[in-house]
This record gives C-alpha cells, structure tokens and sequence, in this order.
C-alpha cells in the first residue's frame, strides 16, 4: 500500500494514540478501499499475535516481508510459532474486515507502550514504539523509554514484566532506572525484595543466587518486603553513594566497589574479569559510613571528573596551569566523602597487572606516615572544585607516585589531619599503566 496518510492512521490506532476522529477516518478507508480491508485484516491478525508474546532473542520478525509498507514502529521482534500461519490470514475474506469496525472500542491488554532509544541486541531495533508484557534479554543491552519517561536499561542475560507504566518485574538479570521529572515512585520488584524510588537514578541485579543488588547514584530508593505497600516501613533506605547486596531472610550486605564509567548505566560488581587495572576496592568501613561504595572507572580521569561518589565535586586544574598529563585518562577511583573522617582506615586495591599508582593528597593537614613511607611526590598538583555552584572554593592537592610491579593486592591507609587531630579532605586514587621500559625492566630483573 503506498497510501502514507491511511497507513499512519493504522499505525497510530494500534499504537493507542489515534483520536476519535481519526478511528472515524480509518473506518472510512475501511469502507471505501476492499485492498486496504485486506491488508488492515493482515495486519490486526499478525500484531494481535504478537502482542500475546513475549520478545525472544534469537527471532526477528519484519511485518514489512508480510505487509509491504507497513508503519515501520509497528514492527515487533517475537518470537513465533510458524510463519505459515500468518500467511492463512491472506485468505481472510473482505467482508471480515467489516467486524474490526465494531472491534476497534474492545478494551484490550495490549502490553505496556514504549520506546526502543537504543539496542545492541538482535531482538529489538532502536528508534521503534513497541508495546510488550515481558522481554527476556539473551545478549546485547537496550535502553527503553517508558510513557511515564522512565528510561530504563536492561542488560544481559536477564528477563523481565513489565506490569505497567510505573511498576517493572525482573525476574533475573541487571536493570537501571533513571525515573527523570515524572517517575517519582516507579517500583522494580525482584523475586526477594520491592524497590520503591523516591526521585532517582539507580541499578538492580537480581542475580542467581537468590540475592538482589541496589546500587543508588542519585537521589533515595526505599528496599520493602515483597509485595508489601510502599507506605509500610521499609527494610532499608539508601542514598546517593550507597549500595546493598540483600539476601534471604532480610540479610544486608555492604557492596565495597562497582566498575563503571562516566554514564551511571554503565556498571557491574568489581571482580577479577575487569579489563581495569584496579579489579576492585575493600576496605575496613563500618558503623555510620556503612553502605557507601567506590566506584572504578577506568581511563576516566580528566577535568570535571567526579571525585566523591556521593558529593558533585570535581577534579580540576590549578588556576593558571594545565591538568597534569600524567593523570590525564588515568583509571579513577571514587571515593565516598565520609571515609576522610575514619582514623584507621585501610583500603585495599586489587592491581590486575603491574601499573603506576597515583595517590592525590591535600595539601592541608599533616602527611600520613604510611604515605611518607610507600609513595613519592611528582611535583605536579590538581585542584578539587567543591561544587558547580561555588566555583570559586578549590583545594589545592598534590600528586605522590608509587610503582607496582606485579599483580598484587596494595593497601592504603587514612586520610591526612590537622595538627588537631581533626579530618581534612579524602585523597583520590588513580592508575595508569606501567611504561613499556618499566615493564621491561621488572622482566630483566
């Protein structure tokens, strides 16, 4: 059919967007036009099937191979039962078609509307509308716009309901949720836990094991019983720079690090598969900083690099100088603001391979022995901006070197003080790799 104008209103009647006037228009085309009856049979039969089922990786179904020119949002990838009998609904009969016109105002569960933003998967293509119940994801990642403008992101393997609107089931696999203006509220359940977002950006792995994962990058979520009402009082709330790991029987435990990058969607449990130098941060936190993670990013230092999980200040320049090339592109650690205040902190680094370990340390406050001891001064420095709203409020920070020269785990101690006693500032953590003439020398050695 090369009838655009019909073909539209076809495409936004199943979508459930066409207004009372165009349902009438359509009808009228319906009437007048015995090919395009044909055609609107073909299509209502094939979408009303597949709405019925849910995506699958490993088919991908082109309406276009069956209806030529159909709306191409109204594609679906579903997973089918035999492409035979879609073809019988070429033998349904003109005078069928008159029916749908009483069919059209039948309330039906169509699943939940929204919109493919981007997809490395085969089984759903980006930039299309769709309308699915469940979707179980086999490889690749998609980003998905919900009518709510809740953009969730869903990652392999996982598989997922979507119940509606404001409310995902993931049954196994990682999500992330960035509920923007108007999303406040949205609930992830998993098969042990409800998460309830109060304005937010955050992650959920529901993983193998039976435990969930909830990781906060900004804003609060709320963890609840199963199925419990969101007014009830809650397991635990958690807050930007938090994340929890929740087993049987209600048991919480802190996630020491995640791996990620500049894009919160981007992130995973740190463990030994990491392409990272630094594999991931333990440290000996407990009491009040409790539940605050570091992140890893790796090759992301560079101005306007966050320094803090859980605060918006910014790793810059000195005023009049360039930022060190040294540390430019250089595997970043985020600390949390609160472990400056810990007096026998110990963090511990897993190195993958031999590398250079940069420590960023404030220049107020006296220098740790420990740093004294283990690490030496390259004579460059940085600055740490608090905020973008006070631009003006800068710490200044020298940069100390340490070479690593094999795989090994390397152990960090507390922050600097003041002659007092008091806490200062927390210093950062970066890495790089080892120079080919450093690694050529630890192997004549």
């Amino acid at each position: 059919m090369a009838n655009e104008p019909r073909l539209e209103l076809l495409k936004r009647y199943v979508d459930g967007v066409a207004s009372p006037k165009e349902v009438v228009l359509l009808e009228q085309a319906i009437k007048e036009d015995s090919a395009f009856r044909i055609m609107v049979v073909e299509y209502m039969h094939i979408d009303s099937a597949l709405e019925a089922m849910s995506v699958a990786e490993d088919s991908t179904f082109d309406l276009h191979a069956f209806i030529p020119n159909a709306p191409v949002t109204s594609a679906r990838s579903r997973r089918l039962r035999s492409p035979i009998s879609w073809l019988v609904a070429t033998a349904v009969t003109a005078a069928a078609a008159f029916a749908l016109l009483t069919w059209w105002n039948v309330p039906k569960d169509r699943g939940v509307r929204m919109q493919v933003m981007e997809s490395t998967s085969r089984s759903l293509q980006a930039d299309t509308q769709i309308r699915i119940h469940s979707l179980q994801l086999a490889e690749g990642e998609v980003r998905l716009k919900l009518a709510s403008d809740v953009v969730v992101r869903v990652s392999s393997p996982s598989k997922l309901q979507f119940l509606n609107t404001m409310h995902l089931s993931v049954l196994y696999g990682k999500v992330t949720a960035d509920v923007g203006e108007h999303g406040k509220g949205f609930i992830i359940d998993t098969p042990n836990t409800r998460v309830v977002d109060l304005g937010t950006r955050f992650g959920v792995d529901a993983r193998g094991d039976g435990s969930t994962d909830v990781v906060v990058f900004s804003g609060v979520v709320e963890l609840h019983e199963l199925g419990a009402n969101t007014n009830s009082t809650p397991i635990i709330r958690l807050e930007q720079g938090q994340a929890v790991s929740l087993r049987e029987q209600r048991q919480l435990a802190r996630i020491d690090s995640i791996i990620g990058s500049a894009n919160p969607e981007e992130w995973s449990r740190g463990d030994v598969s990491s392409q990272g130098l630094i594999t991931s941060v333990t440290d000996n936190v407990a009491g009040e900083a409790d539940w605050f993670f570091h992140r890893i990013q790796p090759n992301a230092l560079r101005p306007g690099a966050f320094v803090h999980v859980d605060r918006p200040h910014t790793w810059e320049a000195v005023q009049g100088e360039d930022f060190p090339s040294s540390l430019l592109d250089a595997d970043l650690v985020q600390t949390f603001r609160g472990a400056r205040r810990i007096r026998r902190l110990e963090l511990e680094l897993r190195f993958s391979r031999p590398g250079l370990l940069y420590l960023l340390m404030p220049d107020r406050g006296e220098r740790p022995d420990w740093l004294v001891r283990d690490f030496i001064p390259t004579g460059e420095s940085v600055a740490l901006q608090e905020s973008l709203d006070r631009p003006k409020v800068r710490e200044s920070f020298t940069v100390w070197k340490r070479e690593i020269d094999q795989a090994d785990y390397v152990k960090l101690g507390p922050a600097p003080r003041d002659a007092n006693g008091n806490a200062t500032i927390m210093y950062g953590i970066a890495a790089k790799p080892m120079p080919l003439q450093g690694v050529f020398k630890f192997h004549e050695q």
